[in-house]
């Protein structure tokens, strides 16, 4: 039993987690619908929801991230906790949720009718009450005669789309567009710049599909209004604090060299007075964040953020950006209209057909 009167534990913004996707709850009611909404309640803390303030509504008299129990079950999420996980959503993109899962990895007995392909499925459009799907059977979950697929960007009318069509458009600078196939429904994976590529107008160097840049990093931090702090801020970062270090070792701040002042602690100005995590710290113009009991650090620089002409952050140093991406040239193997991506493979340009890449769609 929990003490006092906690019923469940879980924490925040972790449904990704390896270590701490996991919520703890007490069966403390007869009521199974009671028991429902705490679970629901320590499942919202792990999709980014806290507790409910005076602001919060929804249509009943109590909403499930209320922190307090009451003889009133709730069962709908305040205005707040929508808010909440929209943000998280958009801002942490957590990719256990936006990816599909591979079908060999799911534990699970295959169902038909549950509206997902599981291991024995071709295909899995619900109950034959749901289905609308022409290309799937719904009482065998088997693609009906003539089909080649029944689910997918890349599948058609039944049909797989033409090698080269678009499935995934780029999203930003560091994106690679990715092309159908021609021989499955389902959109390849997605696949990014070369690591090393320059993005943001310059500002940043592309790595594993992000162009993080001090600049941007200080918006996430302080919110959108924030800014990098000034390059005197990073003078602190000589002194080996815990406001001011480049690295951790053995429970110790080690301050940087004067090269590697742009790859420790980062510095902000402006934007919201507290830290999206962490704690704060600041002097003069310059602020950052600290962690709090011991939680790995919020606010130090990224690896890969680039800290001059070539060269980027990595473990709080400010080496050459070739001698962390061995990316140079790696184009030059790829054949047809090719590029290399972040995991040194060949990807097609856009609007070309894969995989020999010399065919326009």
């Amino acid at each position: 039993d929990f003490e006092g009167t906690t019923i469940g534990l879980a924490f925040l913004k972790s449904i990704c987690s390896d270590i701490y996707s996991a919520g703890i709850i007490q069966d403390h009611n007869r009521n199974e619908i009671a028991v429902a909404a705490t679970m629901a309640h320590e499942m919202g803390h792990n999709l980014g929801m806290s507790h409910d303030t005076k602001a919060c509504t929804c249509s009943a008299k109590v909403c499930i991230m209320t922190d307090t129990v009451s003889s009133i079950i709730p069962e709908k999420f305040s205005s707040c906790s929508l808010q909440s996980f929209e943000k998280y959503m958009l801002s942490d993109m957590p990719k256990c949720l936006t990816n599909i899962p591979d079908v060999s990895s799911i534990i699970a007995p295959p169902s038909c009718g549950n509206g997902f392909v599981e291991k024995g499925e071709e295909c899995d459009c619900g109950t034959p009450e749901e289905c609308t799907n022409d290309c799937c059977d719904p009482e065998t979950c088997k693609l009906t005669a003539g089909s080649m697929c029944a689910h997918g960007e890349c599948c058609e009318n039944c049909q797989y789309k033409k090698p080269g069509a678009v499935c995934r458009a780029v999203k930003h600078d560091c994106d690679l567009a990715e092309m159908c196939t021609g021989f499955s429904g389902n959109c390849p994976a997605d696949r990014f710049r070369v690591n090393g590529y320059p993005c943001n107008y310059g500002e940043g160097y592309c790595y594993m599909g992000n162009c993080p840049t001090r600049d941007n990093q200080c918006k996430a931090a302080f919110g959108p209004q924030a800014t990098e702090g000034a390059a005197s801020c990073y003078r602190m970062n000589e002194k080996g604090v815990y406001y001011g270090y480049c690295r951790k070792e053995k429970g110790s701040h080690v301050p940087c060299k004067k090269k590697d002042l742009m790859c420790g602690k980062l510095f902000c100005t402006g934007g919201k007075e507290m830290p999206q995590d962490g704690s704060l710290v600041s002097f003069e113009s310059c602020k950052a964040s600290f962690p709090r009991n011991g939680e790995v650090d919020p606010g130090m620089i990224l690896d890969g953020t680039k800290c001059g002409n070539g060269m980027v952050c990595s473990n709080g140093e400010c080496v050459y950006a070739e001698d962390v991406f061995k990316s140079t040239n790696c184009s030059a193997k790829c054949t047809g209209h090719a590029v290399c991506d972040h995991e040194l493979q060949c990807q097609c340009e856009e609007g070309w057909a894969p995989p020999t890449c010399d065919s326009s769609s």
